[in-house]
């Protein structure tokens, strides 16, 4: 009857969005979602709060292109194609450059604010230092993006950051991987460019 149906989508529609006291899976009902635009770094191409990926054949200038990004957001300029950089701070990790032969001289050359760019090139722990990798150092990487605020963050390639226990063929293992950065990402707003 109608009555009933009546009664059975006023039960829907109070039943609560998850159970937080329940193991196992977390429902979200659509209709308890509150839709919002995506900000974006670069219009139509890099989103704030999102990962994004830069692939191509090597030697093609990716990271190049990455450090232009960089030099832009240091100092607000324009972009290629129009609109302007949201002007801040950009955290770099990069494996293949060197910082002083390389890093630093493309991004002199670009015009960038070199203040702005701040690079994470490893951990410390007590009077040692390792190398960063995503599958441990999460935390340090949050850490670091709560302190300097970047608008974007670089890692350049994110293959050299996995970390020994991921196998970058392993859809599984790069999932495990790109959640809990794409969370810091949303969480900060901050855009996170992997080449």
């Amino acid at each position: 009857t109608m009555a009933s149906q009546a009664a059975a989508a006023a039960t829907v529609a109070q039943a609560p969005q998850y159970e937080p006291s329940v193991d196992g899976p977390v429902m979200v009902r659509i209709s308890d979602v509150i839709p919002r635009r995506v900000d974006w770094l670069w219009e139509q191409r890099f989103p704030l709060g999102k990962i994004s990926l830069l692939i191509g054949d090597p030697g093609l200038g990716k990271s190049t292109l990455t450090l232009d990004l960089a030099a832009r957001i240091t100092n607000g300029s324009p972009w290629p194609d129009a609109g302007h950089a949201p002007q801040g701070s950009v955290v770099i990790l990069t494996a293949e450059d060197g910082l002083d032969d390389t890093v630093a001289p493309r991004l002199i050359a670009s015009g960038a604010n070199t203040h702005f760019v701040i690079a994470l090139t490893a951990i410390r722990t007590g009077e040692n230092e390792r190398s960063f990798t995503l599958d441990r150092d999460i935390p340090a990487l949050e850490s670091a993006i709560a302190k300097h605020r970047p608008v974007a963050v670089i890692i350049d390639p994110l293959s050299a950051y996995m970390g020994g226990r991921i196998d970058s063929h392993v859809d599984t293992d790069v999932r495990g991987i790109l959640g809990p950065l794409a969370m810091i990402a949303d969480k900060y707003q901050t855009a996170v460019i992997c080449v």
